[in-house]
């Protein structure tokens, strides 16, 4: 297959971003059982989401044959706000000394890149999620000044449920979201609400 790449000069954030975001998950995966790894994993983390961020762009803009079939349309600051939470995340359970530092600046990339509530959980939208990693660092992981943004996290969330509460739904109660891969979205909304619910996270949804 033909094979393409982003640089400073050809960006693609929410690529980038997006691998950052893995990465660190896999880093809290690994730790126990290779902890070298897993600290690998995390400063490889880092370093894409300062590419991403440094060097912005969509990579569908870098890479044109991309676009007939996985356009960016969301743009690139859902998947830079889900990579700094969640490198912030796994910072607190692999590099402890580094947290504090990681969740301000995943505070300061969500301001920068507003993201709202987002209204479906896919390859293009990440918004839902991105929101729930930081309400779950905020609330779980200690930060002294959570109180602060707890709120603004929880409401995004709750517009998120509220967005899919007001879908159409099959007999069954399957919500319909999109008429392109309709199961996966809803195996998607549906795996992100029982993470929130396992978050402490519970807002109504029918």
């Amino acid at each position: 297959r033909p094979s393409a790449k982003i640089s400073p000069s050809a960006p693609g954030s929410d690529l980038a971003a997006q691998t950052a975001a893995m990465f660190a998950a896999g880093a809290m995966v690994f730790h126990d059982e290779d902890p070298q790894y897993a600290a690998s994993l995390l400063t490889r983390s880092r370093a894409l989401l300062t590419f991403a961020s440094t060097y912005l762009g969509k990579y569908s803009d870098s890479v044109p044959a991309a676009r007939d079939f996985y356009n960016s349309w969301s743009g690139y600051n859902d998947e830079i706000v889900l990579a700094a939470a969640f490198i912030a995340k796994a910072s607190k359970k692999i590099d402890p000394s580094s947290f504090t530092t990681d969740i301000q600046q995943a505070l300061i990339l969500d301001r920068i890149h507003s993201i709202g509530a987002g209204s479906e959980f896919s390859w293009d939208d990440k918004s839902a999620a991105a929101n729930l990693v930081m309400y779950e660092v905020l609330t779980s992981a200690g930060y002294s000044q959570a109180g602060v943004y707890v709120e603004l996290y929880e409401n995004r969330f709750a517009h998120f449920a509220q967005a899919l509460d007001s879908k159409p739904k099959t007999p069954g109660g399957m919500v319909h979201i999109s008429e392109w891969g309709s199961a996966r979205h809803a195996a998607n909304a549906a795996f992100l609400m029982k993470t929130a619910e396992a978050s402490g996270l519970s807002p109504a949804y029918g």
